[in-house]
C-alpha cells in the first residue's frame, strides 16, 4: 500500500484535470448539501455512532468502543483500501488481457464484498459500471447498491458491456488458461443460451 504515499507526478494531475466533473458541479444536492455537511456527517457516522452504538446496546465501555469500533476498524479499512489495488494487480487471474498487470483475484474479492476483486475485467471494459462481468451480490456489493436506485429511477443511462463482447475480448487478448465455466463460457451453444431463463432482467432506464 506505499503508493498511497508517493506523491502524483505532475503529469498525473495534468491529467486529473481533464476529469469531467462539470455535471457534480453544477447540482444543487451534490454542492449545496453533501459538501457542505461532509465534515460533521463524516463525524458523526465514523466516530460518534460507531462508539455510542456498542455503549448504548450491549453496554460496553466507551473507551472499548472507541478502541474496536473506530480505531480498529479505522486502520484495518485503511490497509484494506490501500492494499487492494496492489493485490489487484499482482495475484490473480487475467482472463480478459493477459497483457496487463491487472487481475481478477479472489483475495481481493472477498476484502471488498466483491467490488475489486474483477479488476482485470475493470480495466479492460472500464465503462462498465458494475466493474464487473457478475451481475448481483459476486458482482460487488456497490453495483447491487446502483441497480437498487435504478430501479427507483434516481440512477440511469448504466452501461455495461454485453456477453458477445466480452467472449470475443477474452478469445482475443485473455488467459485462455484461467478457468472458465458457465454462462460465458465459449463452448455454449446458442441453443442451450436461448432456453436459459433469466430472472429480473435489467430494464433499460431514459433521462427524463
Amino acid at each position: 500500500m506505499g503508493w498511497i504515499l508517493v506523491h502524483h507526478s505532475q503529469e498525473v494531475k495534468e491529467e486529473l484535470k481533464k476529469v469531467y466533473v462539470d455535471d457534480l458541479k453544477t447540482d444543487e444536492i451534490d454542492t449545496h448539501s453533501i459538501f457542505r455537511y461532509y465534515i460533521p456527517l463524516s463525524i458523526l457516522v465514523c466516530y460518534i455512532l460507531p462508539t455510542m452504538i456498542p455503549c448504548y446496546f450491549w453496554k460496553e465501555s466507551v473507551f472499548m468502543a472507541f478502541c474496536v469500533a473506530v480505531s480498529l476498524r479505522f486502520v484495518a479499512m485503511l490497509h484494506v483500501t490501500g492494499s487492494t489495488n496492489s493485490l489487484a494487480h499482482m495475484i490473480g487471474e487475467r482472463p480478459f488481457d493477459k497483457n496487463i498487470r491487472a487481475a481478477d483475484s479472489l483475495l481481493a474479492w472477498f476484502m471488498t464484498f466483491g467490488d475489486e476483486g474483477w479488476h482485470n475485467y475493470h480495466h479492460v471494459f472500464p465503462w462498465d459500471y458494475k466493474a464487473s462481468e457478475y451481475w448481483g451480490y459476486k458482482g460487488g456489493i456497490c453495483s447491487t447498491f446502483v441497480d437498487f436506485f435504478a430501479r427507483m429511477g434516481w440512477a440511469y443511462d448504466l452501461k455495461t458491456t454485453s456477453a458477445d463482447v466480452t467472449i470475443k475480448r477474452r478469445l482475443r487478448t485473455g488467459d485462455l488458461s484461467s478457468s472458465i465455466w458457465g454462462w460465458e463460457d465459449p463452448n455454449m451453444n446458442s441453443d442451450d443460451r436461448a432456453l436459459t431463463q433469466i430472472n429480473y432482467p435489467q430494464k433499460k432506464t431514459q433521462r427524463e
